[in-house]
């Protein structure tokens, strides 16, 4: 199961590591990335679902304060 958010247009995301992240965590997201995938489009909105290693990365914007950790789609 992925993490999965609605944005309209203009809207931004930002992924970020954890400053915290250890090198076998890094070596785990280089080996198998991050796969952001556009789910739906409807309208003005682009629902987005993004799977990555369970790992230190969190997802934020703009308007939001920071989400929990992505964990292989557990969030």
């Amino acid at each position: 199961m992925a993490l999965v958010l609605t944005r309209r247009s203009g809207e931004e995301l930002l992924l970020k590591l954890e400053s915290d992240i250890s090198e076998s965590e890094l070596q785990q997201l280089m080996t198998d990335g991050v796969q952001i995938r556009i789910a739906r489009i409807d309208g003005q909105q682009a629902k987005i679902s993004i799977e990555a290693p369970a790992i230190s990365l969190y997802c934020s914007d703009r308007a939001a304060a920071p989400l929990a950790g992505i964990s292989s789609g557990s969030n």
